[in-house]
């Protein structure tokens, strides 16, 4: 049996890691760690993992918009997508979400584009990286209306209760 450790949520364009991804990479390898996968934000970032994970083979990567930047980037959430080619390395969408924790303003464009970013992802057959962060009822009531529908998802951050991760499990 082949095991090794995978980093399944880090931010690779962030400094210290940009400034020398071989450094990086380096480190993992020698504490076993084979995979990274490197969560895009919004478009800049999402273009920036892309082309992390185009130069090395231990990097794969996501594309989406995170929820606090729906104010900012929600017009961009189309551009972004277009972004995603079969059989490349963008292997996933998100972070995608409600977060409440930061602004509940734009609560309404908070779930249009979790609706979207899920859409899609059902729709490529990609797992869905989600940001849920004073969120729960939220969250859960835009996933319930997902049941069945081959929706493959991760729960990044998880601010929510035990109810609420049984919920989500059951889904």
């Amino acid at each position: 049996v082949l095991m090794y450790i995978v980093d399944s949520h880090c931010h690779l364009y962030y400094e210290p890691f940009i400034s020398d991804l071989k450094k990086t990479i380096d480190e993992c390898r020698s504490k076993d760690i084979k995979r990274l996968l490197t969560i895009s934000v919004n478009y800049e970032t999402s273009l920036k993992n892309i082309k992390i994970a185009s130069e090395f083979e231990e990097i794969f990567c996501t594309i989406g918009l995170h929820p606090i930047n729906v104010i900012n980037d929600e017009k961009k959430l189309n551009k972004i997508l277009d972004l995603y080619k079969p059989h490349s390395k963008i292997i996933g969408v998100g972070e995608a979400g409600i977060d409440l924790y930061r602004s509940s303003e734009n609560l309404k464009d908070q779930i249009n584009c979790f609706h979207q970013q899920i859409q899609f992802s059902i729709e490529k057959k990609l797992p869905l990286v989600i940001h849920s962060r004073d969120a729960e009822k939220e969250t859960i009531n835009v996933l319930k209306k997902y049941a069945n529908k081959d929706l493959n998802f991760v729960l990044h951050c998880f601010s929510g209760s035990e109810n609420f991760a049984m919920e989500c499990l059951d889904l």
